[in-house]
């Protein structure tokens, strides 16, 4: 069994390492405010959480960023999953007529 076949013109132009290399720095720029997040936790759980109980103030924290982690990808595609479809057909409408007189 094979994988999803490659279109011509994206394995032409080298769009496949174009598109591998921006996927990698989308995800690391995502990803890079847990990194602060998770650097700065000994801070956070000092100034939001009880003092009395380090180890309490140090789960809660990590239970803040459980529950950032968890709910970012359902509510970011409800609340910006239209936008952005909407965006991108608009675009690629935009794109195909200007690109008709053009046309071979």
């Amino acid at each position: 069994m094979s994988g999803p076949s490659i279109p011509e013109h994206v394995r032409r132009r080298g769009g496949l390492m174009l598109a591998s290399i921006s996927t990698f720095f989308a995800w690391a720029l995502e990803y890079y405010d847990f990194l602060i997040y998770f650097s700065l936790i000994p801070y956070i759980s000092e100034l939001f959480f009880p003092k009395s109980n380090p180890l309490a103030a140090l789960l809660y924290t990590l239970l803040v960023f459980a529950v950032g982690y968890f709910a970012r990808p359902p509510l970011g595609a409800i609340f910006f999953g239209h936008i952005g479809i909407s965006t991108v057909e608009e675009m690629r409408c935009l794109v195909m007529r200007l690109r008709w007189p053009w046309r071979q």
